[in-house]
């Protein structure tokens, strides 16, 4: 893909599973097969107090050249300190499907660090070594030594300094110097400053940078490099991204020549019983619905999505699949003459699938007034008692001394209704017309009581 469009190699599978056996048990297999080859092995995860540890084999068979390959991982991480450790072995003509038998390798390869952390001070300290085999018959040793140091010096600035050296038997250049100074401009910007010395070949590198919000909104990235061997190198990158597409432009210039491409993307989904223009579909997506109510912030875990269309429609392009999102909307979006639940929803989505989330709202009909009876001709005050409206569900309100009464969520249109007060009952038709209003007031409605 990039040289030959649409054209691809043979048909593979590809095929993994584990399981959890018990709380620090999970065994599990790979399996990958071409028709002219084979790759695969059992795997076990273990669970302890202090950490984690990973045991990986695999056998190999591509066109009669067999092969052999293991590795083992433990990790443990804790808030102030971690450290873990891998080996890899592989033999000379071990393949799977990203590596022919013939393709060069890392026949050993370790890989050992650790950090620990203070208050505002993070240091690290790590050791790699890799023993390759060329397709010359040659080989080559990598084995380098590296310690490295993070300080939040302010919330803002941020300085961080890596040294590299090599140890005996180290073929490949590996000694390096790199100090970065970062100072963030707001929540989204960060201006940096580096500067690195590997074998005696000196550069630095400034630069500004927006990233691009999960939601709708863009981003940018602007570069100058300079070095000792009078190369340099200025880039330029903007991105920008609505509900419906995604597009980018990217500018870089090298010793005196340009390059520059341009990218437009997008999708189509059908959800819901609509079509959605969107960005690129990656994950899995949902669609958020507060019906009938527009431009009503959505959010993906506190982070702006956009906002709701007319019909009261959001679509989440990218969420993870088969993991709990957090989805919500803003409730001070919501206008004050309806009603909302919840807010805020957890759901799980498969890969590149879909799930609709309702965010059921109503309108409010607030209804406030005051009652009176006319018994003998004569309006007769009425306080103290109860008002039921047989609307569909029946509502009651308290009639407050005064004669006043008040109802959250009347609906509109003609009810039978009855007050029951000191004096005994009364009934009467209430009317609750249209009304857009959060609040209507209804006035002094009378019950002639015979």
């Amino acid at each position: 893909m990039g040289n030959s469009s649409w054209r691809y190699g043979p048909l593979a599978l590809s095929a993994n599973h584990s399981i959890g056996i018990t709380s620090w048990l999970t065994p599990g297999y790979r399996l990958e097969a071409t028709e002219s080859s084979v790759s695969g092995g059992p795997q076990v995860t273990l669970g302890f107090p202090f950490g984690q540890a990973q045991f990986v084999a695999a056998g190999s068979d591509d066109q009669g050249q067999s092969g052999a390959a293991a590795s083992f991982l433990y990790q443990y991480i804790s808030p102030q300190f971690g450290a873990d450790s891998e080996v890899q072995w592989m033999s000379p003509h071990y393949s799977n499907l990203s590596e022919s038998p013939a393709m060069d390798r890392p026949i050993v390869q370790t890989n050992s660090s650790a950090t620990y952390a203070f208050k505002t001070v993070s240091i690290g300290l790590q050791h790699i070594y890799a023993q390759d085999r060329n397709n010359d018959g040659g080989q080559s040793v990598f084995n380098q030594i590296s310690t490295s140091m993070l300080w939040a010096i302010t919330q803002r600035l941020n300085l961080s300094v890596t040294l590299a050296h090599s140890l005996p038997n180290n073929q490949i250049p590996a000694n390096e110097a790199f100090v970065a100074l970062s100072y963030a401009l707001n929540d989204s910007t960060t201006a940096t400053v580096s500067y690195t010395d590997q074998q005696s070949q000196s550069s630095a590198v400034g630069s500004l940078q927006r990233n691009l919000p999960y939601g709708p909104g863009y981003g940018y990235l602007l570069q100058a490099q300079g070095g000792q061997n009078g190369q340099q190198q200025e880039a330029a990158l903007l991105q920008y991204q609505t509900d419906k597409g995604y597009y980018q432009a990217n500018y870089y210039r090298q010793d005196n020549q340009d390059f520059g491409s341009a990218t437009l993307a997008g999708g189509i989904i059908g959800i819901g019983r609509r079509l959605f223009l969107t960005r690129p579909v990656e994950n899995g997506f949902a669609l958020v619905r507060v019906p009938g109510v527009k431009d009503v912030e959505c959010e993906w875990s506190n982070q702006s999505v956009g906002v709701t269309d007319g019909a009261g429609d959001c679509l989440y392009p990218n969420l993870l699949p088969y993991y709990g999102n957090q989805l919500g909307i803003n409730d001070r979006d919501v206008p004050l003459n309806y009603s909302i639940g919840a807010t805020q929803k957890i759901i799980a989505v498969p890969y590149r699938g879909g799930a609709i989330v309702g965010f059921p709202v109503h309108k409010l009909h607030q209804v406030v007034g005051k009652l009176v009876v006319i018994e003998g001709g004569k309006r007769v005050a009425v306080a103290n008692g109860q008002l039921t409206v047989y609307a569909k569900p029946e509502q009651t309100s308290p009639i407050g001394s005064g004669g006043d009464f008040y109802f959250q969520d009347l609906p509109t249109g003609s009810f039978k209704a009855q007050m029951v007060y000191k004096a005994g009952t009364c009934s009467f038709e209430i009317v609750v017309p249209e009304f857009d209003e959060p609040l209507h007031k209804m006035g002094t409605l009378a019950c002639t009581r015979r």
